[in-house]
This record gives structure tokens, sequence and C-alpha cells, in this order.
């Protein structure tokens, strides 16, 4: 279908980009459509566009990039609602706000999308269930912030983030354990070593490549293959050499 938009004039959108909220958004009860638009291939964030209101749209994500143990409670009656057989179905968007300087995401009121329904009427529900959150939505506020400076590098910042976290766990079990003893391994020396190298062949195949990269590379070659602009790799390398060298 083609819809009118202020921010991307005319567009083409897919039957099963479109989503029906039977109850509308919060505070828009008469908007019943939303069009969910990517802007980039490797984009986080998403533009939640009425179809029938070209000014009406909303930056929404998908709150697991960010928090990995998000999850929200689905009544009975939303199921039945969303048509929705088994809760592993559904996908969860949450609507992202600009305060001041930061960019927030609304944790609290989800969107919940039952993703297994036809592709010409896919089901859609503005949740609030009283969520108890306690998570700072600092990745969010972070890629604000860069977006300010570059919004390239605003998009870069969460493969960023997740590349770091997904290593972190390798670093963590080496820091923790004493080095062995080369000529004579003890067993806690071969069992640390052990799960040391399960950590890392858990990592899969690409991440054990970066991960042997990444290692022996300088800082400010690490930060510059995921940032553009020197202003950003500065103070993110900045920060890496101020802790490598307190700690």
């Amino acid at each position: 279908m083609e819809i009118e938009t202020t921010r991307f004039g005319k567009l083409t959108v897919e039957d099963d980009r479109v989503m029906t909220f039977p109850h509308g958004l919060l505070g828009f009860p008469e908007q019943g459509r939303f069009a969910l638009i990517q802007t980039g291939e490797e984009n986080y964030f998403f533009w939640l566009q009425s179809t029938e209101d070209p000014n009406l749209a909303f930056v929404v994500t998908d709150p697991t990039t960010f928090f990995k143990d998000y999850e929200v409670p689905l009544r009975e009656e939303t199921q039945l609602e969303l048509e929705l057989s088994d809760p592993a179905g559904a996908q969860v968007f949450v609507i992202c706000n600009k305060i001041g300087e930061w960019l927030t995401g609304n944790l609290l009121g989800p969107i919940v999308v039952n993703a297994h329904h036809r592709p010409d009427d896919v089901r859609a529900f503005a949740h609030s269930a009283g969520i108890a959150v306690s998570e700072e939505t600092t990745l969010l506020g972070t890629a604000g912030g860069i977006a300010r400076i570059s919004a390239k590098d605003a998009e870069k910042y969460t493969r960023f983030a997740m590349a770091l976290e997904e290593v972190s766990g390798v670093f963590a079990q080496l820091s923790s354990i004493t080095p062995p003893a080369i000529d004579k391994p003890t067993p806690e020396d071969l069992w640390n070593l052990f799960k040391t190298g399960r950590g890392v062949r858990g990592l899969g195949r690409k991440r054990m490549f970066d991960l042997l990269r990444w290692g022996p590379m300088a800082v400010a070659d690490f930060v510059a293959e995921f940032f553009e602009t020197e202003l950003i790799r500065a103070t993110i390398a900045g920060r890496g050499m101020t802790v490598g060298v307190s700690g």
C-alpha cells in the first residue's frame, strides 16, 4: 500500500509491515493503523508511521537489543485480542522519546505485535502492564547524544556496545583466573583454561575472529572500525585508555 508521510514523502509499504491497533495508541485512540518503516539495514531504530495522518509518527526500537532479559507479562485477554496462541510469537517494541539531550525508551508501555499473524492483518496492541523496570536506558541515551554529532555513528554505537558485551565474558573469565604454570599446570589451571576456551568457542566463528583481531589492536584502530567522526573516536578511545591505565 502507499502512504503519505511528512518525513519521507510518499512511501510504498508491504502489507506485512502495517499493524492494526484495535484500540489505537495511548493518546491517539482514533489512529488504528501504523506502518513500521526501517531507514537502514543496520539501524536498530524504526519509524512507526500512521497510515492515515502523515504528521503522526514515533521512533520505536526492540528493547531486547539493549536489555536481554526484558519481558512483557501478557494477560490472557491481551493474547486473545492479539490472536496470539504462543507468547513466543510476540514481537515487542517501545516508543522512544527525546528528553533534553537524552533518548529514552518507554519500557513501561511496550507495543506488542503478533508477528505470526497473517500478512494482510498484523495485529498489534499498545500494552500498559505496569512492568517493573530498574535499568537505566543509558545505551539509548548515549546513542541519542552521539546523534547530535553524527547520525551514522549513533546507529553504529549500538553495534559497538553489543560487540563489547558479547566478548566481555571472555575477558571477565581471563581476569578472574591466576595465570597458569606453563611447565606444570595444575588441574585447576587446566579447568580454567577449558572454561575460557569454551567461552571463546561460544562466541561463534565471526566473533572469535574479531576477538583475535581486536586483542592486539591499538584502541584507536579498534574504535575506527565502528565510528567515522574523529571526535567520537577520541572520546571513546580516551575512556578505554583511562580505564586501562587506572586498572
